[in-house]
This record gives C-alpha cells, structure tokens and sequence, in this order.
C-alpha cells in the first residue's frame, strides 16, 4: 500500500513538473498511454497484495 502512495506523490509532482515544462505535453498520445499504463500497473500492484 505505500508502494501505491508513494507512485501517487511522486505522479503528482511529476504532472506539476511536466505540465510547467511543456502544456503540449498533455496531448502527446504517448504521455496519455504511458498514464492508463501506470494506472493498470497500479491495479496489478494492488491484485498482489
């Protein structure tokens, strides 16, 4: 579970730190497959445990 938490803190900073770089960013389709990625690996990570 703090596995979950910690991926979750450190996606918001990494959103924040992304979205001040680039606002583009957000409509790249390889950024808005590697996001649904993330939050299927979180969905595995959770099965896990």
């Amino acid at each position: 579970m703090i596995g979950v938490i910690w991926d979750l803190i450190t996606w918001w900073f990494w959103d924040r730190w992304t979205s001040n770089l680039s606002r583009d960013y957000r409509n790249d389709p390889a950024y808005k497959k590697n996001v649904s990625g993330l939050i299927e690996r979180h969905r595995e990570f959770e099965k896990k445990e």
